[in-house]
């Protein structure tokens, strides 16, 4: 029983497109993803990503990360943020501000591919989780500190069991959705969606 719930829960996975618009250096993507992967590994969801620009609509265990700068109307001190539909639960795109990241990982003194995998983690477990509520500890928190960065507490940057079980259903919701989502074009947010900000 117990083999059949742990290959059940690896066959958990999301697609997860990345649009560089930014033009942030290729190690630093590589240990972003990887980042990302190991999080979001540990609450048994596993990610499989695709570089863009990529043909064809989004399908149901897509989501897509878009890598930017921020723009004077963005959010202040804000990482990114992640367009989610309240009332059907779920999200599609987000997207993550490379200079705000860079800035911030600089004044820490932390790696810059670490901390983008960390917020692109956060991200992406707002688009599944549904929500743009935040947790009261763990990564799902909605505000990182300089201090907590230079700590480097393990908990501080893991997703709760709680969310990581939310997550899990969503994502077995999605892998039996149908196979023509509501399309989504990056750059565009969905016109149901609201933007949850980090």
């Amino acid at each position: 029983m117990a083999v059949m719930l742990a290959h059940a829960a690896l066959a958990l996975y999301v697609v997860v497109r990345v649009y560089d618009t930014h033009g942030v250096p290729e190690d630093t993507v590589t240990t972003a993803r990887a980042t990302a992967e190991r999080i979001l590994r540990a609450a048994d969801v596993s990610v499989r990503w695709a570089t863009c620009p990529c043909s064809g609509p989004v399908g149901p265990v897509e989501l897509m990360v878009r890598l930017s700068a921020a723009t004077p109307d963005s959010e202040p001190a804000s990482l990114g943020f992640s367009y989610v539909d309240l009332d059907r639960k779920a999200g599609t795109l987000a997207t993550l501000f490379d200079d705000r990241v860079h800035a911030l990982a600089d004044a820490a003194g932390v790696d810059e591919g670490e901390l983008l995998g960390r917020a692109m983690a956060h991200e992406i477990g707002h688009l599944l989780l549904g929500t743009r509520d935040h947790a009261p500890a763990g990564l799902m928190r909605g505000l990182w500190t300089i201090n907590e960065l230079e700590r480097n507490r393990p908990w501080e940057w893991a997703i709760s069991r709680k969310d990581g079980a939310t997550m899990r259903q969503a994502v077995v919701r999605r892998m039996r959705a149908p196979a023509q989502p509501d399309s989504v074009i990056a750059g565009l947010p969905p016109q149901t969606a609201a933007p949850h900000t980090h």
